[in-house]
């Protein structure tokens, strides 16, 4: 079933996502019966890559936390994407993500102290989250 999830290619104009990967959590209490399913801690992997001005192209890794459920009357499924976070993953580390550019050492310059800051405002996480509810 999780094969079935990745990959996943999504284009936001300023930025893009790829997530590559799902995994599930070890819970005892996911079920799959003839009413339907209940997938909690769907982890899915991946990079999001932006073109910082400035600094040029830029990428850092991304993942995704959501619960799955799907009733035997519901239709779509469920889906709520509980955490998006920017920790190491198999598809880019954190060292990849800034490589550094004109901002790494400015001080002073606020949000833009980093490539990697830079790329967090670019990012619209809201975005991503109803996107990854519809591909879901």
């Amino acid at each position: 079933f999780l094969s079935w999830l990745t990959p996943l290619d999504g284009d936001f104009g300023p930025f893009s996502v790829v997530l590559s990967t799902a995994t599930l959590a070890d819970k005892s209490d996911d079920g799959l019966d003839l009413s339907g399913f209940a997938l909690e801690g769907l982890g899915l992997h991946g990079k999001v890559t932006a073109d910082v001005p400035g600094v040029g192209e830029q990428e850092m890794p991304i993942n995704l936390s959501c619960d799955v459920s799907k009733g035997m009357d519901a239709d779509p499924a469920e889906v709520d994407v509980r955490d998006v976070n920017f920790s190491e993953n198999e598809h880019s580390t954190v060292a990849e993500a800034g490589g550094g550019g004109p901002f790494s050492s400015c001080t002073g310059c606020g949000a833009l102290a980093g490539a990697s800051s830079a790329l967090m405002g670019i990012i619209d996480i809201d975005a991503v989250k109803d996107w990854a509810r519809e591909q879901i």
